[in-house]
């Protein structure tokens, strides 16, 4: 059996248009599908590596509802990608 694993992350961030009070919105979403990562694991006392993607990063309602107050239009409609990202972090062994 393969199993496989999403994690959803959301970006949210205070909005304000004109004189508006601030106000918090959901912008986007980022969902990393886990079979885009790789672990690579080094023998004892030797740096590893963590990298993934590319993972889309979709734009929600109410972050192309901010754009479309803002700038007349939104960048982008509705659930569909703003951006792609990926990376990587080296994973160093504990001091010890």
């Amino acid at each position: 059996m393969i199993a496989t694993a999403f994690v959803s992350l959301s970006t949210v961030g205070d909005a304000t248009v004109g004189a508006e009070a601030a106000l918090p919105v959901g912008l986007s979403t980022r969902e990393h599908d886990m079979s885009k990562t790789t672990v690579t694991v080094p023998p004892m006392n030797s740096p590893g590596s963590v990298e993934g993607g590319p993972f889309d990063t979709t734009l929600r309602p109410n972050g192309a509802a901010v754009f479309s107050r803002a700038f007349g239009a939104s960048q982008a409609p509705t659930g569909s990608s703003l951006a792609t990202s990926a990376g990587r972090a080296d994973v160093v062994p504990g001091l010890g």
